[in-house]
């Protein structure tokens, strides 16, 4: 049975009342305990007009999550596992601790790069691109590298539903791995009933209609999973170092809130028709990556242990040459080659602008 949770409240049957076209899952199940003592990320929600599909996705999110705390298998002695350099075409090993949830001196790793599917091939494209996705935010946010697109183009439910409840709606894309088109969404309201007036939304895809749409659904799923924490966190308190402080805290940052008003500026986007068929979208992973900035020397994908469901395959994509984690401005390395060969930021340039608020 499906329930539908909103504002705190709790059990109306999603078939009978539920007045939405679009159906909210969320999945917690159990986690394991880090190396360091902490425990690994355990809410993980999807959305989806299909109540079937909304379910699954979560529950994959819950396991990959899980996976990430073990990592990949490899030799325990020399600390290493084994990995598929993609752009080189061999065999190779990365540090193991590259494939788990690691915060330590200069290495970080979260979830970015992580995907979870029953096609092996469709794994590995997905956590490509969430890898690139996370890229394209640095460059997006920090560098203001995008366009504006104009989103009367583009039908979407997920428009119609922030507009119902008060929200102006933008979205930029970002081509810089093109032709992977990264798409943010931002709709903002400041009369929210929360603090949470503005949120975030990031989508991926060959095709710009599908990245709009996965920009558009993430951004309305964690508008109702940051307007549930709110309420939550007013009596269980919040930890000051979560992405969820984060992301609260750029709401009243006057500084964050300017810098958002700077992408209005960006110029429109000019679009094409797009001739994509879904068999080309299904293998578009070989199209991403022959076409990647020569600067990209290294992409390597392995495979994250878990025993929940051995029919669910889990890839993690990790690059040298790339940042592995979300664009928080405390983790970045100006130093890394996506940020030397594109827009190079100095350490000043990076310290005048706001800690980025998409995660």
């Amino acid at each position: 049975m499906i329930f539908d949770v909103s504002k705190r409240n709790f059990g109306y049957k999603d078939s009978l009342f539920n007045n939405r076209p679009v159906y909210l899952a969320t999945s917690r199940i159990g986690t394991f305990r880090r190396e360091d003592g902490g425990i690994g990320p355990v809410d993980c929600g999807a959305i989806s007009q299909r109540k079937r599909k909304s379910v699954l996705k979560a529950f994959s999110e819950s396991i990959e999550r899980r996976a990430l705390v073990i990592g990949a298998r490899g030799d325990a002695i020399e600390g290493l596992a084994e990995s598929f350099d993609i752009m080189n075409r061999k065999v190779a090993k990365i540090p193991r601790r590259f494939t788990q949830l690691c915060k330590e001196d200069s290495i970080v790793c979260d979830t970015t790069g992580t995907a979870a599917h029953f096609n092996s091939k469709l794994a590995q494209s997905n956590a490509i691109k969430e890898l690139l996705e996370k890229n394209s935010t640095f460059l997006f946010w920090y560098g203001r590298q995008g366009k504006k697109i104009d989103l009367s183009q583009h039908y979407s439910i997920y428009v119609s539903l922030f507009q119902a409840e008060g929200y102006q709606v933008q979205a930029y894309v970002e081509e810089t791995f093109k032709p992977l088109k990264v798409v943010f969404v931002f709709a903002k309201n400041a009369n929210h009933i929360t603090p949470f007036t503005f949120m975030t939304g990031v989508g991926s895809s060959i095709s710009l209609s599908n990245a709009i749409h996965k920009g558009l659904s993430e951004a309305y799923l964690l508008k109702n999973v940051y307007d549930d924490y709110f309420y939550r966190y007013q009596l269980e308190g919040l930890e000051p170092s979560s992405y969820t402080a984060i992301v609260l805290k750029a709401q009243t940052d006057s500084e964050c809130l300017k810098h958002l008003e700077l992408f209005n500026k960006l110029d429109t986007y000019q679009e094409v028709d797009e001739d994509i068929t879904l068999s080309e979208a299904e293998v578009e992973t070989d199209l991403i990556v022959k076409n990647l900035p020569v600067w990209v020397k290294e992409l390597h994908t392995t495979v994250l242990y878990q025993t929940v469901n051995k029919n669910l395959i889990i890839i993690k994509a990790y690059s040298p040459n790339l940042y592995n984690h979300v664009a928080l401005k405390t983790y970045i390395d100006l130093d890394r080659d996506v940020n030397r060969y594109t827009v190079n930021l100095t350490q000043d340039t990076l310290n005048h602008i706001p800690t980025c608020p998409i995660l």
